[in-house]
């Protein structure tokens, strides 16, 4: 598969334009954003990069737009790849594209996990430029596999020249690096010790231009030190900031790079510049340093570079290459030769590879990607795929059966003329209607007037509606205006229109179903929404072309995005990349967006294409189908699995609220005697029987509810629960990291303060190893205590559960359950959530005690908190686990009942600076101190862990 994508690239940093690169010295990042646009434009794909550039341009197949921009464009524009440098953050609202990359150039800090984790829900992949930095994310992000990232790198152009031709200064070295980087290790420590042995060695340093107000006095110093050796004799020379081409030859021409760093390189592009330029560096064994600077093309010393036993090694080094002319020019050869895989095109291919691999990963599963089309309304592609593609019969039946008139011209007029009629009878709104995207067609249309200088332009304007934008293009332009419709109904509107708005307009009305009896001399032709209803744009263009004069307009509009258009009567779904084949061989086209709202049901994007072309003479051609076929990331389906016994009363609910989202209902129904069954037909439910829950226990029936689920995502909900908002899970069933979604689970009681929120993870991908754990309070896991897989909270979904409504129920429920949780202790003894509902009971079974003894604890009550607290002890003390805090509760509780302990107040956080308390104080009570002390460790380490070590 190969075919041309439309990437967007998000580049935030230094101020850039297309010359930057060849006329100032730039960051790393701002170098690597522009080299790769570059790289992919040349391989065909449409880029835009987005950066801290002044005006729109284009250059080379890439566009450099305004940052400004960039909001209205990735959240309402349609396009296939979104590639994000460096900042997370950005990728947590939604954007509207296929496949999203974070490209990461620095290390991982732990004051980015929340910003970090906060976008994975939308990331497709992370690129990082060195095994070195993988291994780095997942550790300090607290990342537990590998296939969120890829392992790319940095890149460089090669040098057209023999660098080793180059004669090169014999004695000078050079540092080119950030100043912060290791020049004052450089500057104070090293340098002295190489002048103590020569003092010809002469040091070059480069900098740059993007220096920071808080690094002045730093700079400041390091530039004192420099003239101070000058006026001491040395030979050391600061030239300033060089763009690329003086920086290589700096390279081409020194002898040695000297590079004494602590700094962490994720990468390090002067490593790869140096060996392009045959230039050996010497250099610390340190992050991904070993990774891109070969062995045998420079010396990587170990150790701390603020050491004196480093130092001596680093100049030692020096020498040692300086005087071993063998050596050196080995490690030229070496250097050259690794450089090459470091081409800025050869990384653009590998990046290539992958996002036509991941497309067909994303396309993988066929009954999605029918789905999918099918929503989107693009049924000449799901035709074209499932009758001569994957020849799927079901749904080649279902599409020909609702779009009859495709191949039929006889049929299709008549749906026309059908439609035309309905819309005449619902329209009662004469009013002239500006749309915005007439505002920009129009001032297409008026600039092209303008330049050709028409007093009185000849406007077809087929499929005109009710003639709205026929008689606002005669009275703009002056313009002579044909308006043409398939239905006598809808010209009757026109007229209608005219009457009242067109009076002193010259408009023709013709009722018609092509331009074939129509003038051949139209100066612009007006295609408002008709494109995405004809079977075939190209042969339709064709023919209505055929109605213009050379070099005359065309301007189509266009709408995308899931309209749900319940006639049956849209075709296409079109995406610029379909425009920019279709019209690849016309004059001067131009393609524009405007946004449309949101379909608030399905939380999509809506829009519209504004295109325009000049007549050529030359065709069109065809849509490229197998680029809209393999080019598509499908919404993953879901499956709601339901356990039912008896539920008359509330599974309408439940279900109605599901149906939505998912894509199959199945219920496992325990033996149901009222009309539970009936309405689970009502919503194509397939029901399978089980045995009840409370014999063979809540896994096992939940696993059988699940056994037979063919979509990519399982939904668990129970039929006395509602699923809130529904809607806006669609965003997250993509692939991403993440393996399962938590849902709020609201309790909702009749009992002043009784509700309760809890956050199980309800929503979990199938065909991963998951299945429920606990003969009751089950949950889905892929084995005892391991969860799901990565999972987070879905903060914008809700589920709202009314089964406790009264405490009468809810200790039904309980004297239910507790027979019931006795038996998950047998089975699962070492689940953590069995030993916390099992402390949780016993204190509930000590407070029905009391309660039933006047207020006096019973043997059952004293022996049931006996066994919460040393379960506590056991297992909850100094581990903190994901129940640690809701189990002091009861561990509280149980100690007040047995008289023990002293009830401790506390409010633990921790930060760098102005640590504000946390929202509320934890109450707890303890043994004594000693046992305080332990539990307050545990907690003191997690919230100390952030702002500690070499990555805070």
């Amino acid at each position: 598969m190969s075919c041309n994508l439309d990437i967007a690239i998000f580049c935030g940093g230094m101020e850039i334009d297309p010359n930057t690169i060849k006329t100032k010295s730039l960051g790393g990042s701002e170098t690597a954003g522009i080299s790769m646009a570059h790289a992919l434009a040349k391989l065909g794909h449409k880029v835009i990069l987005f950066c801290n550039t002044k005006d729109p341009t284009e250059i080379e197949g890439v566009k450099y737009m305004p940052l400004e921009f960039y909001d209205g464009y990735v959240i309402n524009c349609p396009h296939d790849v979104h590639i994000v440098q460096r900042i997370p953050e950005v990728l947590h609202k939604r954007i509207n594209s296929k496949l999203n990359i974070l490209w990461q150039h620095d290390v991982a800090l732990k004051r980015g996990r929340t910003d970090f984790h906060g976008a994975l829900w939308q990331i497709d992949k992370v690129f990082c430029m060195s095994q070195w930095q993988i291994n780095q994310y997942k550790d300090i992000m607290n990342i537990d596999e590998d296939d969120l990232f890829l392992k790319t790198t940095n890149g460089i152009k090669l040098p057209t020249d023999d660098v080793l031709t180059r004669e090169r200064n014999p004695k000078q070295l050079v540092f080119t690096n950030r100043p912060e980087r290791g020049m004052d290790t450089l500057l104070f420590d090293i340098c002295p010790k190489i002048w103590a042995r020569d003092k010809d060695i002469e040091i070059v340093i480069a900098g740059y231009d993007n220096t920071t107000e808080q690094m002045k006095p730093f700079y400041d110093k390091l530039t004192s030190k420099i003239i101070e050796y000058q006026k001491k004799g040395f030979k050391i020379n600061h030239v300033g900031a060089l763009n690329k081409t003086d920086l290589y030859e700096l390279y081409k021409t020194a002898k040695l790079f000297v590079y004494p760093t602590k700094f962490w390189e994720i990468s390090c592009i002067t490593a790869m510049e140096t060996q392009m330029c045959g230039l050996p560096m010497i250099t610390s064994h340190l992050a991904a340093l070993p990774e891109t600077l070969h062995q045998n093309a420079g010396i990587m010393i170990k150790g701390d570079a603020k050491s004196r036993s480093y130092q001596d090694k680093f100049v030692k080094a020096i020498f040692e290459l300086l005087e071993n002319d063998k050596r050196y020019e080995a490690m030229q050869q070496a250097g050259i030769s690794n450089a090459k895989q470091y081409d800025w095109d050869n990384v653009a291919q590998q990046w290539n590879d992958y996002f036509f691999q991941e497309f067909k990963n994303k396309t993988a599963n066929r009954q999605s990607l029918y789905k999918h089309l099918y929503e989107k309304e693009d049924i000449m592609t799901l035709r074209h795929l499932v009758d001569s593609v994957d020849v799927d019969t079901e749904w080649s039946n279902k599409i020909h059966t609702e779009y009859p008139y495709i191949e039929n011209r006889q049929k299709y007029r008549k749906k026309y003329q059908q439609l035309g009629k309905e819309y005449a009878e619902k329209e009662t709104n004469f009013e002239l209607r500006n749309y915005g995207r007439l505002d920009v067609a129009f001032s297409e249309i008026q600039n092209w007037i303008a330049q050709n200088q028409i007093k009185v332009p000849k406007v077809l304007d087929f499929a005109s509606g009710i003639g709205n934008e026929a008689i606002i293009m005669a009275k703009s332009f002056n313009a002579k205006v044909t308006a043409v419709n398939i239905s006598p109904e809808e010209n009757e509107l026109v007229h209608k229109m005219i009457s009242k708005y067109g009076k002193d307009t010259d408009i023709s009305v013709i009722e018609a179903d092509s331009g074939d009896k129509l003038d051949k001399d139209y100066d612009i032709l007006f295609l408002g929404e008709i494109l995405e209803h004809q079977p075939y744009p190209d042969k339709f263009l064709d023919k209505m072309e055929q109605n213009v004069r050379d070099d005359g307009l065309i301007v189509i509009t266009v709408p995308y995005g899931m309209w749900d258009d319940i006639r049956k009567a849209h075709l296409w779904n079109f995406e610029r990349m379909d425009f920019v084949s279709l019209l690849s061989e016309k004059k001067e086209m131009t393609i524009k967006m405007l946004s449309g709202g949101m379909n608030n049901e399905k939380k999509e994007v809506l829009g519209w294409w504004i295109v325009t072309y000049k007549k050529n003479g030359n065709p069109c051609k065809p849509i490229d189908l197998e680029r809209k076929i393999n080019i598509q990331s499908p919404k993953q389906s879901v499956s709601a699995c339901l356990i039912t016994l008896n539920a008359e009363s509330q599974l309408h609910r439940c279900l109605k609220s599901v149906q939505p989202i998912v894509d199959e209902i199945i219920i496992a129904d325990n033996g149901s005697t009222d009309s539970t069954l009936e309405i689970a037909k009502q919503y194509n439910a397939k029901i399978i029987e089980c045995k009840k829950a409370t014999e063979i226990g809540f896994d096992s029936a939940r696993n059988i509810s699940i056994a037979d689920a063919k979509s990519e995502w399982i939904l668990w909900i129970d039929s006395d629960e509602e699923l809130l908002k529904s809607s806006n899970i669609r965003k997250y069933l993509r692939n991403n990291y993440y393996k399962g979604y938590s849902i709020k689970q609201h309790h909702f009681s009749t009992d002043a303060g009784a509700m309760k929120i809890d956050m199980p993870v309800r929503l979990f991908r199938n065909n991963r190893g998951v299945k429920f754990l606990g003969h009751v309070h089950e949950h889905p896991e892929v084995g005892i205590n391991e969860g799901v897989g990565a999972s987070t909270i879905l903060s914008d979904v809700d589920i709202a559960h009314d089964g406790y409504l009264t405490e009468d129920i809810r200790r039904d429920r309980f004297k239910r359950n507790i027979d019931l949780m006795l038996i998950d202790r047998e089975k699962n003894p070492n689940r953590l959530l069995g030993k916390f509902l099992i402390i949780r009971d016993w204190v509930h079974i000590a407070r029905y005690e009391i309660e039933n003894n006047r207020g006096m604890p019973t043997e059952v009550a004293i022996k049931c908190c006996e066994q919460a607290t040393e379960m506590f002890r056991k297992e909850f003390l100094e581990d903190n686990n994901l129940y640690k805090d809701e189990a002091l509760m009861f561990y509280s509780e149980a100690l007040t009942i047995l008289g023990q302990g002293l009830e401790y107040r506390f409010n633990i956080n921790a930060g760098l600076e102005k640590t504000m308390p946390q929202r509320t104080d934890t109450i707890g009570r303890f043994k004594d101190d000693e046992e305080f002390s332990k539990y307050i460790s545990t907690k003191i380490k997690v919230f100390s862990e952030a702002y500690t070590g070499d990555f805070a």
